[in-house]
């Protein structure tokens, strides 16, 4: 089971590029490099995986899974993500350095909240697409505020340990066990 994180730069209702060199600057201090692939003739823009220095892949405590995409094209905004978050510690560094160094915010699809903000790095301008019609309160609760790895794995584990809960108990009413088919001790 895992989370999937985006990472995007926003200013209004349209994605713009990162700091570049922060992300490149980002990689030389983790000792990674991109494998990128060229855009495809089927329109499919440019992407990269991550290697490490010495071009084997990537395990950061657990993240094997992480890509940019629009590397290559000047005229698109160069976004990143994973599919697959562990969301350990190191993983959360990992992202949360990141973000910081490309000025990127993580969109999370899974909401509660759908939109993180690390250090700071959008502004309330920034991010008026996304508030407009919503209220104060909706506004607090959907678009949170980070300033380290440790805090942005307490925010996502915490809404991740609330969703283990509800399956458990879902499960538990059901007679099933959250493993498979058979029934639960319980039942």
């Amino acid at each position: 089971m895992g989370f999937s994180l985006y990472l995007s730069k926003i200013d209004g209702n349209r994605l713009v590029d990162p700091d570049r060199d922060g992300v490149q600057e980002f990689l030389r201090r983790r000792r990674m490099h991109m494998k990128v692939i060229p855009a495809s003739s089927t329109g499919r823009s440019s992407f990269a995986t991550l290697l490490n220095e010495d071009g084997s892949a990537i395990n950061v405590d657990g993240l094997q899974d992480f890509h940019f995409s629009n590397v290559l094209e000047e005229d698109e905004a160069m976004t990143a993500g994973t599919g697959h978050a562990h969301l350990t510690a190191g993983e959360c560094d990992f992202i949360f350095d990141l973000c910081v160094s490309a000025g990127f915010m993580i969109v999370n699809p899974q909401g509660g909240p759908s939109y993180i903000v690390p250090r700071g790095n959008h502004t309330a301008e920034n991010l008026r697409a996304i508030t407009q019609g919503m209220s104060e309160a909706d506004q607090r609760q959907d678009i949170v505020a980070v300033n380290s790895g440790e805090e942005l794995q307490a925010l996502l584990t915490g809404r991740l340990q609330t969703f283990l809960d509800w399956r458990e108990r879902a499960f538990t009413r059901l007679g099933l066990n959250s493993s498979g088919p058979e029934p639960s001790p319980s039942a």
